[in-house]
C-alpha cells in the first residue's frame, strides 16, 4: 500500500514537474504550445511513467473509466515497457547529457528510481497468472507504432527525440539497426515479464 499510495502521489506530480520545464524552455526558445506538448510526447520515457502512474491511479481509485489499467495485460505491457526504458538509459543514454538541478532530479526519478518501484510493486500486486506468451506480439504493438509516430513527426520537423531514431544523421541502415536491437530488447523483456507473471501465478493461493 505504501508502494502505491507513493506511485500514485510522486508520478503524477514528476510528470508536472517535467512537463512544466519541459514547456518552459521549449516556449522560451521560440516554439508555441502545442509543439512543445509534442515534442515532451516524443519521449518513451514519459510516455511509459505516465502509464504507470496510470496503473497506480487506477488501482487505487478503482474509477471505472481507468479499469483498462488495472488489468493484467496492461500492467504487464507497463513493466516490461518502463524496464526497457531504464536499462536502455543506464547503458546507452546516460552519459550524452549532464543535468543539473531539477531536472537532474527528474532525470533519476523517472530514469532510476520510479521503473524499479513500479517493478517491485508489480511482483506483490496480485492476481498473477493471466499473462501469456501471445501477448507478447500485441505488447510489441506500443513500442511499434510509437516509433512510427516519432518518424513521422521527425520527418516533418526535423526532430528526434533519441539519437538511435534519428534516421537524418546516421542513415537507415544503421537506424535498422538500432531499431532491431531495441525489437530484441523488448522481445526480451516482454517475455520475461509474462515468465515472472505465469511463475507468480503458479504460486498464488488457490481460490476456494
Amino acid at each position: 500500500m505504501v508502494l502505491l499510495w507513493f506511485g500514485a502521489t510522486a508520478g503524477p506530480l514528476t510528470l508536472l514537474a517535467r512537463t512544466w520545464l519541459t514547456l518552459g524552455s521549449r516556449l522560451e526558445n521560440g516554439d508555441n504550445l502545442l509543439g512543445a506538448l509534442a515534442f515532451l510526447l516524443t519521449f518513451f520515457t514519459v510516455l511509459t511513467n505516465l502509464m504507470m502512474a496510470l496503473c497506480y491511479v487506477a488501482a487505487l481509485t478503482n474509477w471505472t473509466w481507468l479499469g483498462w489499467w488495472n488489468r493484467p495485460f496492461a500492467r504487464g505491457l507497463t513493466v516490461g515497457s518502463i524496464v526497457m526504458v531504464s536499462v536502455y538509459y543506464i547503458f546507452f543514454l546516460s552519459g550524452l547529457e549532464a543535468f543539473t538541478g531539477m531536472d537532474q532530479v527528474l532525470n533519476i526519478y523517472l530514469h532510476y528510481l520510479a521503473p524499479w518501484l513500479f517493478v517491485l510493486w508489480w511482483l506483490l500486486t496480485p492476481p498473477h497468472g493471466a499473462l501469456r506468451f501471445t501477448d507478447v506480439p500485441k505488447m510489441l504493438l506500443y513500442p511499434l507504432v510509437y516509433v512510427i509516430v516519432v518518424m513521422i513527426r521527425g520527418a516533418l520537423v526535423h526532430e528526434y527525440p533519441y539519437p538511435v531514431l534519428n534516421v537524418e544523421k546516421l542513415g537507415y541502415g544503421q537506424f535498422a539497426i538500432g531499431c532491431l536491437g531495441m525489437l530484441a530488447g523488448f522481445v526480451v523483456f516482454y517475455a520475461l515479464t509474462v515468465t515472472i507473471d505465469r511463475w507468480l501465478g503458479r504460486r498464488q493461493p488457490a481460490r476456494v
